[in-house]
């Protein structure tokens, strides 16, 4: 496709309506040699790349020839080694606009629409009198996501034909071209979003290097992007993931047992996974046991289910129920089939934005006894002693506990708050 103007001041698909209203209406275009001389610059499809994956280059006419009843046009590409050669009939009817068709290319012409009928119903109304693959291949390509935001602002028709619909499109063959529809998806809630979002992924450079991110599932992917925010190492080594030094081999669902404790509920999305000797819920469990290390002990509790059978049942019954409790909902859970233990992670404070400082509890079961951990990252309170040292931890245990503080951890958080 070329669209023709002159060097210095392009009559290219965007000349101003003024000027057009200034040309006389033709009934045939002129001949082939006046319109094209040495000096007139030209928009050429690129001829030497892969199909798919040509581009508009700009090419200026160094020499014409007349062949008889054509005009043989050549054009080399500025600031580029590409050479072009086009043979162009002398004359031609007019296309609807002033837009001539020849041998795949297109010239565009200005010409006074119709005032009368320029708008009658079904008919494409494009910015600037152009033809819709004009319009949305060459002028927007042009201008770019800025500038296509920009041309929004200009007028109801600018919004229009920059729609939703077409940014979107326009998002979607990015991440074809890029390989990676798979794994980004866009949802934005405005169209001025969406085109920052297009600038993001066309100025994104190569994606090629990306490719081990395909085969893992969506926890995994999202954990490479956000792992060195969270302290959490993810990588992979000579074909196997590691997560924190450790190896994580994902659990497909059928390769589990029908007796296994995480068969139910299993999600392709964050999968049971397997870390040394535990099976971890799924991936998100096992980063955020990764996660749990820091802070101070504020309580402890060791049972013998020989001694205190009622409250070694309580603490087997809080380390294997399924989520949520107590209303808290990030938990790790993990199992080792091979001694019948299961640990267990439970946030009480510190997954939310407004929250100051993190307390978890941590309870690890047997067959035979089971422990109990309150963990905190409050600052201690200075001359006090036990609990007393961090007063809001205790108050949230109270608040999302209740009774189940005392039967945990009996009177070690007993402590009188200011």
């Amino acid at each position: 496709m070329i669209v023709f103007g002159q060097r210095g001041g392009m009559t290219a698909a965007a000349s101003s309506s003024s000027a057009a209203a200034d040309l006389p209406h033709p009934q045939m275009l002129p001949s082939s040699h006046e319109r094209y001389k040495t000096g007139t610059r030209v928009w050429m499809v690129t001829a030497n790349r892969e199909k798919g994956k040509q581009v508009y280059v700009k090419a200026d006419v160094y020499r014409t020839e007349e062949t008889g009843l054509a005009t043989r046009v050549s054009m080399r590409e500025v600031e580029g080694t590409e050479v072009f050669a086009v043979v162009v009939p002398h004359q031609a009817k007019a296309l609807p606009h002033g837009q001539q068709t020849h041998e795949g290319f297109t010239l565009v012409e200005r010409a006074p629409r119709d005032q009368s009928n320029g708008n009658t119903a079904g008919q494409h109304v494009g910015l600037f009198d152009l033809l819709p693959d004009v319009e949305r291949d060459v002028f927007f390509a042009l201008l770019g996501p800025g500038g296509l935001a920009r041309l929004r602002r200009t007028s109801t028709l600018g919004s229009q034909r920059v729609s939703e619909a077409y940014v979107k499109m326009e998002i979607d063959a990015q991440l074809v071209d890029k390989s990676i529809q798979d794994i980004i998806s866009s949802n934005l809630a405005s169209v001025g979003h969406s085109l920052r979002f297009l600038h993001i992924v066309q100025q994104s450079g190569d994606w090629a290097a990306t490719e081990v991110y395909d085969g893992r599932c969506e926890a995994l992917r999202q954990l490479s992007l956000i792992g060195r925010h969270l302290g959490v190492t993810l990588q992979r080594v000579n074909g196997e993931e590691r997560l924190g030094g450790s190896r994580l081999t994902v659990r497909p669902l059928q390769t589990l047992p029908a007796d296994h404790p995480f068969r139910d509920g299993y999600d392709e999305a964050s999968p049971v996974c397997e870390i040394d000797a535990y099976a971890f819920a799924s991936v998100r469990d096992a980063v955020l046991y990764q996660m749990r290390s820091g802070g101070s002990r504020v309580a402890g509790q060791y049972v013998n289910r020989l001694v205190d059978a009622p409250r070694y049942d309580r603490l087997h019954s809080l380390a294997t129920q399924p989520p949520p409790i107590w209303g808290c909902h990030t938990i790790s859970t993990s199992h080792w089939a091979g001694e019948a233990v299961f640990r267990r992670m439970m946030v009480l404070q510190g997954d939310q934005p407004s929250h100051t400082f993190e307390a978890h509890l941590y309870i690890y079961s047997t067959p035979g006894f089971a422990d109990a951990y309150l963990w905190t990252t409050e600052r201690r309170v200075a001359g006090k002693e036990g609990a007393a040292r961090f007063p809001q931890t205790v108050k949230v245990v109270r608040e999302v506990m209740g009774a189940a503080e005392q039967a945990l951890f009996g009177n070690q958080l007993a402590v009188e708050l200011d």
